[in-house]
């Protein structure tokens, strides 16, 4: 089986999909005990929660980016990510 970008195998990417799917379900089974009768308030939340997911995961990656770029142009060593290195 071939990898992808992230390094996992297909069969690996379609385990990690049906986790997510069963993960997703749980989640709106509980919000379901709350929230009753109202699936389209659920959905919203859902939307909503995805979007603050993405956002964060944005937000680390500039962060990231920032840190790197400020290694590069200090001399220090990229690969050391706040482990002490002897």
């Amino acid at each position: 089986m071939s990898e992808n970008a992230s390094g996992l195998t297909g069969t690996d990417d379609v385990a990690a999909i049906q986790k997510l799917g069963k993960t997703r379900d749980a989640i709106i089974s509980e919000l379901r005990k709350t929230i009753v009768g109202m699936d389209d308030v659920i959905d919203e939340m859902m939307i909503a929660i995805k979007c603050l997911l993405a956002s964060i995961d944005i937000a680390v990656q500039q962060k990231q980016a920032s840190k790197r770029d400020w290694h590069q142009q200090n001399g220090g060593d990229v690969t050391c990510q706040g482990s002490q290195h002897q």
